[in-house]
Order: C-alpha cells, then sequence, then structure tokens
C-alpha cells in the first residue's frame, strides 16, 4: 500500500505545480498586456488571478491571503500606466500565490498522512510513543479534532498543576496536625515525671493537664484524617484527568454539528481518540502525553499509600496501657477503599489493598503497627517522612510540567 512520504510528496507537487503555472501565466499575461499598454487585456485578465487565488485561499483556510490579493488588484489597475510600480506589485503578488499554494501542499501532505493510520508498532518521531490502536478520521473531521484535542489538553494539564497544588496544600496540613499530636502525646507521655515547679502544689494539675492533652490528641486525629481524605480525594481527581486525555469524535444523529468527547461511550468505538497519531500541538501525540500524566501521578499514588502508613502509626498513638491497635486491611473512614481502587492501590489478584513501598520498589510484607508507645527519635523520623515526600520525585515533576507547558504553550507553574 503505497502511502509512503514520497507518494504523498509527488502528489502534493503535482497539484501545487498545476496551481503555479496557471497563476503564474495568469499574472505573466497581465503584466505583459500592461507594460504594452493595453489597460483593457489588464482589466480582464487580473480577475482571473483573484479566483484562482480565491480558489486557493478557501481550499486552505486562509481567506486573509485573499483580502492581501485585492489590495494589490487595487495597486495593480491604479499603478498601470507605471511599468516600475507594476513591477513591484507583480512581485508581491507572486509571493501571496506561492504562500497560498505551499500552505496548500502541507495542508494535502498532512490530510494524506493523518487520514491514513499508522502501522502497528510504529514509533513516532513527535514523541517517541508507539501507537498500535490509532484509526483513521476523515479530513474535515481531522482539521476540526486538534483544536478540541488542544483544548482538552490544555485543560486536563492545568487541571493536573492546580491538583497538584492542592496536594501540597493538603499534605503540609496533615504534616502540622501530625506533629501537634507528637507533641501533645509525648508531652502526656512525660507528664508523671515532669517538673511543674511552683504548679506542683495546685490539686490534681497532672491528672487535667493529661485529659487536655487526651483531648488535644483526638482533635489533631480527626483533622489528620480529613487532610489524609483531602489528599486520596486530590489523586482520584488526579487519576482521572490522567485518562481524559483522549479526544473522540462524537457522533450524533440529531445535529449536524461535528462534535467531540473525551468520553469513548459518545464514540461507539469509530476511532481511538488520538486523531490517527498526529501531533496535538507540535511535536507530543495523544499517548505522550497519556505516558507523562501516567508517570506523574504513580508518583502520587505510592506516596499516597506510604501516607497512609503513617498515619495509622500517629492515629495509633495512645498513653493507655492497651491502646487499640488498627489494622492495615481495615478501612480508616467510610468508602476509603473505593477510593483507593480508584487510586491503583488495589491488587486484583489478592483482592486487597497494596502494602506501602517506594518507588522502583516492590513488597509483599503485610503492615501492621508493632510499638504503640514509640519514643520521640522514632516519631520524629515519621515526621521527617512525611515532610520528605520520598515516593515524589520533585526533580521530575518539575521537568514534566515544564515540558508539558512549552509543548501547550500555557504556563503550568
Amino acid at each position: 500500500m503505497d502511502h509512503g512520504i514520497g507518494g504523498r510528496g509527488r502528489g502534493v507537487a503535482s497539484v501545487s505545480r498545476r496551481f503555479d503555472h496557471l497563476t503564474h501565466s495568469l499574472v505573466s499575461a497581465s503584466l505583459i498586456s500592461a507594460v504594452a499598454g493595453v489597460q483593457s487585456s489588464l482589466f480582464l485578465t487580473l480577475p482571473l488571478c483573484c479566483v484562482v487565488v480565491y480558489n486557493l485561499s478557501s481550499r486552505t483556510n486562509q481567506s486573509d491571503y485573499f483580502l492581501k490579493v485585492l489590495g494589490i488588484v487595487a495597486s495593480l489597475v491604479a499603478s498601470a500606466v507605471n511599468p516600475q510600480d507594476l513591477l513591484d506589485h507583480y512581485s508581491s503578488f507572486i509571493s501571496i500565490v506561492f504562500g497560498i499554494t505551499e500552505t496548500y501542499a502541507l495542508n494535502s501532505m498532512d490530510t494524506q498522512y493523518f487520514s491514513t493510520p499508522p502501522s502497528k508498532g510504529t514509533n513516532l518521531k513527535s514523541g517517541s510513543i508507539t501507537t498500535p490502536g490509532s484509526s483513521p478520521l476523515l479530513p474535515s473531521i481531522t482539521r476540526l479534532w486538534r483544536p478540541a484535542a488542544q483544548r482538552n489538553i490544555r485543560n486536563q494539564w492545568s487541571k493536573l498543576s492546580s491538583l497538584k497544588q492542592q496536594w501540597a496544600s493538603s499534605s503540609s496540613s496533615g504534616r502540622s496536625h501530625a506533629t501537634s499530636i507528637v507533641n501533645a502525646y509525648l508531652s502526656e507521655k512525660y507528664m508523671p515525671s515532669m517538673e511543674l515547679g511552683s504548679l506542683c502544689d495546685m490539686i490534681d494539675i497532672r491528672n487535667k493537664a493529661c485529659l487536655k492533652l487526651s483531648k488535644q490528641q483526638e482533635l489533631y486525629r480527626s483533622k489528620l484524617l480529613s487532610s489524609f481524605k483531602e489528599m486520596v480525594d486530590v489523586v482520584v481527581q488526579m487519576v482521572n484527568a490522567s485518562r481524559l486525555m483522549k479526544c473522540y469524535f462524537k457522533r450524533s444523529s440529531n445535529s449536524a454539528l461535528i462534535e467531540f468527547s473525551t468520553s469513548s461511550e459518545d464514540n461507539h468505538n469509530e476511532d481511538a481518540g488520538d486523531g490517527g497519531g498526529i501531533p496535538v500541538f507540535t511535536l507530543f501525540t495523544i499517548p505522550c502525553f497519556e505516558k507523562l500524566a501516567e508517570e506523574l501521578v504513580h508518583m502520587f499514588e505510592l506516596e499516597l499509600n506510604l501516607k497512609r502508613l503513617l498515619l495509622m502509626e500517629l492515629l495509633s498513638l495512645s498513653s493507655e496501657a492497651s491502646p487499640k491497635s488498627l489494622i492495615w486491611s481495615e478501612e480508616l473512614y467510610w468508602g476509603e477503599f473505593d477510593n483507593l481502587r480508584l487510586c491503583n492501590l488495589w491488587s486484583e489478584e489478592t483482592d486487597e489493598l497494596l502494602h506501602p513501598t517506594l518507588k522502583s520498589h516492590k513488597s509483599n510484607a503485610p503492615t501492621v503497627s508493632r510499638n504503640q508507645h514509640p519514643n520521640a527519635e522514632v516519631l520524629q523520623v515519621y515526621l521527617v517522612t512525611w515532610l520528605a515526600e520520598v515516593n515524589i520525585h520533585t526533580r521530575r515533576v518539575d521537568e514534566i510540567f515544564e515540558l508539558v507547558s512549552q509543548e501547550i504553550h500555557v504556563s503550568l507553574s
């Protein structure tokens, strides 16, 4: 099947040459007639030139060229008595005609190339992403697909940027609440041996202080859990945004308008939602944007699971002799596991929540709370781990957003 670049180039060049010869002949005839003083021929030939340019501009969606030509035609008529001025206007006229034919040639090449699906396993130069499932669209639909896909890509990546900021805010709040829990717990733990100075003579001062500190722990545990729920919600939205990069042709029997949707259900499996594998902006195809989003979201998924482990340890802190132990396989709040399934943190093989791990490592070890009365050093490690966010490679995250920002011409900082 001859759909190679060479075949397309020859077909486009042939069409372009025919337009070039036609316009050049008409304009040359007008020039010779004008120089010879036959102004009547000029008035007859110039409208024909306008017809040619109008056909070219309409077929290539370059209406601004046609408006420029009208201005040059008026100048030609006005300066027909001056051969030198006529030559100057003629050169401008020819440059515009060649500009239109060049644009037409490029658009023809795009149409022929994009309407043909790439073969299975083709590695696109633009994004270095293999797109085996690409499906063709009609040329007219393809031209409308790109603006719709560009709007969708900008929306989804702007949403991911906003969600990253929300994560940072929720994580910071969570660490503040965790610090308050640790401080209240340690104060309550060491209250019996603490020197109270002149307050030691106050009746039952230690018990009242311990009760107050216990209530503070309860309050901050509730706030910490709320921050964790916010982070879960952020990751769920990130996952959804990363899965809405594609733009499908939406067929409607009740409307003649061509519409596009991010849902494949509106498409009835008529196309793959990637425009046949063409670049959305300059270089990146839809699969390329999807791969970057997947890499980004995966970091936050792993970090969320690690923070759940830290949350369990902090919620288990208690000065009681036999505190209640939290189990990894139990929900911390109603509906938690449903959300974690959406975050790809649920194992389909074992039908249970995945165990926390670090990026590029696997862990099958069960997670339990082994020490419900940790010392200050262990608690400090918990807080530092929460702050460090070891699964989120900040530099790589910044690189991804910078790369996408340059491609879509939108600031994502």
